[in-house]
């Protein structure tokens, strides 16, 4: 009988390259996503500057390739990630939310493309990814009042909106 064999969960111990951990969290790591029979994961890594790497599993998850592409790779430890459902993982980077930018990971050619545009005063918390190319961006405001997101497309950022009158409001539940 056919169908889906979910894969090992994502291991520290198994990847060639030590997962960052950041602000006194857990490591920042995202995945594993599937896709041409091989499973990727995106984890932000211990080095001079910090970076986020792309790991890749043909076994399924059992053990983890080396950083791919690491020259493209963006220097930050602040992220999140998200697949598209085709062959590209969005990856919204941020240091302090003044510095919000994407970049793009193509599983195809397993390449980064260059950071789009910036966006100032969020601070990002979930990426999704829509299959017409444009990403939604969710996240705390600068003056860490609202809960805001933007759309992504074409290269742009369009207005960032408020999702509610009070973050407060929306974390306290």
């Amino acid at each position: 009988m056919g169908g889906f064999v979910a894969p090992v969960p994502v291991d520290a111990v198994n990847l060639s390259i030590q997962p960052a951990s950041t602000y006194g969290f857990n490591t920042m790591i995202d995945g594993p996503y599937p896709y041409g029979g091989n499973l990727y994961t995106v984890l932000a890594t211990y080095a001079s500057p910090s970076v986020i790497n792309v790991f890749k599993s043909t076994d399924g998850g059992l053990t983890w390739s080396t950083a791919l592409n690491p020259g493209g790779a963006p220097s930050q430890l602040s992220f999140e990630s998200s697949f598209d459902g085709i062959h590209t993982l969005n990856i919204v980077i941020t240091g302090d939310g003044t510095d919000t930018q994407i970049v793009s990971f193509n599983l195809v050619t397993e390449t980064w493309g260059a950071p789009g545009a910036t966006l100032n005063g969020l601070f990002p918390f979930v990426i999704l990814s829509r299959s017409d190319g444009s990403c939604v961006v969710a996240g705390q405001d600068s003056a860490g009042i609202h809960v805001d997101y933007a759309i992504f497309s074409g290269g742009i950022w369009g207005a960032q909106a408020h999702l509610d009158t009070n973050a407060y409001a929306v974390i306290d539940r």
